[in-house]
């Protein structure tokens, strides 16, 4: 089985956050999946390297593999906040949700698995700063 992650290349950003713009657009949220910052005047990409730690931390087994990346399913989310604590990279999101007992759930790169795990991000990102990588 491939394993498939975005590779990020923060000399090559330029800040334009247009990766954090697409990513809300095609998962239709209000908050993106990956995230720029300044730190010291350079910028700074945040995305999930799919390194598997929140699927293992998950009690109730809503982060899985799924082909190539590791998804939550927010039908099985508790919201326990087990995987946003324990992420080493921090970007697991807890994001809002309306038509479900709990307030909120956990959100992260699932690296466009409904788009045939072809990221929107690395598509709009001009100058190479985000690479789509298969081992």
């Amino acid at each position: 089985m491939l394993h498939l992650r975005i590779k990020a290349d923060p000399t090559k950003c330029i800040g334009c956050r247009a990766c954090e713009k697409m990513c809300m657009k095609v998962h239709g949220s209000d908050a993106p999946r990956i995230f720029i910052s300044k730190k010291d005047e350079k910028n700074k990409i945040n995305i999930c390297t799919q390194c598997g730690i929140c699927a293992k931390v998950c009690p109730v087994g809503a982060i899985i593999k799924v082909d190539k990346a590791f998804v939550i399913d927010p039908s099985v989310c508790v919201g326990c906040k087990m995987c946003y604590y324990l992420c080493p990279f921090g970007v697991i999101e807890m994001v809002n949700v309306a038509d479900r007992y709990i307030d909120m759930v956990a959100q992260k790169c699932d690296l466009c698995k409904d788009r045939g795990f072809e990221p929107a991000c690395v598509k709009v990102c001009k100058p190479g700063a985000l690479i789509k990588v298969e081992k």
